[in-house]
């Protein structure tokens, strides 16, 4: 009876901890300020570590923690520093369809 119990709390953890990835994952997704995004980033990889533990790969927690949570996000920010904290809008430029199809159909007879 005590083994069922403990099985039904580490999936209920396992659930808990893969809805939390995805609504982080989604957030994001979502967001256009860069630093947040790197955040959210940041708190996948405490998240995905944590569930690496509950699912007894010790080993991989602790290298997703490293690598996840400190440099990624640590070279993430660095690069914000550099390129800004907003993301920008892409120009839209118009597409000649003309010269897409002849560049297309030349690379087909290679």
């Amino acid at each position: 009876m005590a083994g069922r119990v403990r099985t039904t709390v580490i999936e209920l953890i396992n659930i808990v901890l893969l809805g939390l990835l995805v609504i982080t994952a989604i957030a994001a997704i979502r967001l256009h300020d860069l630093f947040a995004v790197t955040i959210m980033f940041g708190i996948f990889s405490l998240l995905a570590a944590v569930l690496f533990v509950v699912l007894d790969a010790v080993d991989v927690a602790f290298t997703e923690a490293a690598v996840g949570v400190g440099i990624s996000t640590i070279l993430m920010l660095a690069t914000i520093g550099l390129v800004g904290r907003q993301e920008k809008q892409p120009a839209t430029a118009a597409v000649d369809r003309g010269s897409c199809h002849r560049r297309g159909s030349s690379l087909r007879h290679l």
